[in-house]
């Protein structure tokens, strides 16, 4: 930790207990990259490269063909195509662990990117960590002065209103003139290709019925730790703001193992992590309620006949309301053999 002035600069640091996505939009169809199941990797290509030498090898209405097929793997048509292993090394991006996302028994799937900075390096933008920040801080205030206005559970709100009530520097709503101003958090430290794996999105119910989806992303590996400069302005936020976020961290995820862990009783990885310490969520796929404020304002019965129901989603679920939780599903992945929850991570304030 370091002062300068009114400013305060600390050293973040997340390590991930599970595997994390940070995804950047970008999806990879299933004929757009490489998989050898033998070799146990997976090739992304470079497209320019790719296509360059489809062209010189005059091979054209060959791939057009291939994609239009349905044959998945980009490996079928470069082997048929006689590539040698230094032309695949040439046409190579980068590659990724295929982890146990990718098996011989289950059909290839698109494959969601992580995020990366302009020389190809995975990355954690500080905007996906502030936004984590904001949340927690946001159930520490609700948790100390209880929100008594109606929620809005099918608009903006809750988060904008209450965001504008309990965050405002003047009595403006607004992100000028918002507290969060005075957090600024910059993108993390360029993380390497080895720190990421392929992991299959997973779904487990109360009643411990499983599915796995098909859907693939790349996370990042459990272990994995990532680096984060955190200037906080004391005008705004007076006081040691590292043990602010410590606490409510602590608060934050006491809360969520009450409420939320509780009504999945035997799922895997929770016990070890409830023993461990606090968890933050980051990152996309770890779950509406890890993320969210509605039920720090809003009676609890509200919010899941509110939002299973809500007009946002395509599917109105009545087994939420039924088994009493929205969502009522965990989020899962395996990854090492393991099942895991997605998005948790351990912070550390310095």
């Amino acid at each position: 930790m370091k002062e300068l002035r009114h400013l305060t600069q600390y050293r973040l640091t997340l390590t991930a207990v599970g595997p994390v996505f940070v995804g950047d939009g970008r999806q990879l169809t299933k004929s757009e990259y490489y998989y050898d199941a033998l070799r146990g990797l997976v090739v992304i290509p470079d497209q320019a490269r790719l296509f360059d030498w489809i062209l010189r090898r005059g091979a054209e209405d060959r791939y057009e063909g291939f994609v239009l097929s349905g044959r998945s793997n980009l490996r079928d048509f470069l082997q048929g195509e006689r590539v040698t292993p230094e032309e695949l090394g040439e046409l190579e991006l980068y590659r990724v662990d295929p982890g146990n996302a990718l098996t011989g028994n289950r059909p290839l799937q698109n494959l969601s990117l992580f995020r990366r900075d302009v020389q190809n390096r995975p990355y954690i933008p500080g905007s996906s960590l502030k936004g984590a920040l904001r949340t927690l801080l946001l159930q520490r205030l609700l948790r100390q002065s209880p929100w008594q206005r109606p929620v809005d559970l099918e608009g903006r709100a809750p988060a904008r209103e209450i965001e504008d009530a309990l965050l405002s520097s003047d009595g403006r709503s607004g992100a000028l003139h918002s507290r969060m101003r005075g957090i600024l958090v910059s993108d993390s430290v360029p993380l390497q290709n080895s720190d990421l794996v392929l992991c299959a999105k997973e779904d487990r119910a109360p009643n411990g019925r499983e599915s796995v989806l098909n859907l693939v992303r790349e996370c990042l590996r459990p272990g994995t730790r990532v680096s984060f400069a955190l200037t906080v302005d004391r005008r705004f936020w007076p006081g040691d703001f590292g043990a602010l976020l410590e606490q409510s961290l602590r608060d934050s995820w006491d809360w969520y193992c009450q409420k939320y862990l509780s009504r999945f009783p035997g799922a895997p990885d929770v016990h070890r992590l409830r023993q461990e310490g606090p968890i933050l969520f980051v990152g996309g796929g770890s779950g509406y309620f890890s993320k969210s404020i509605a039920y720090y304002a809003a009676p609890w019965d509200r919010v899941v006949a509110g939002m299973a129901g809500s007009r946002k989603y395509a599917v109105r679920n009545r087994r939420d309301v039924e088994v009493g939780i929205f969502p009522h599903m965990l989020k899962y992945t395996t990854c090492q053999g393991q099942k895991q929850l997605l998005g948790a991570c351990r912070l550390t304030v310095e």
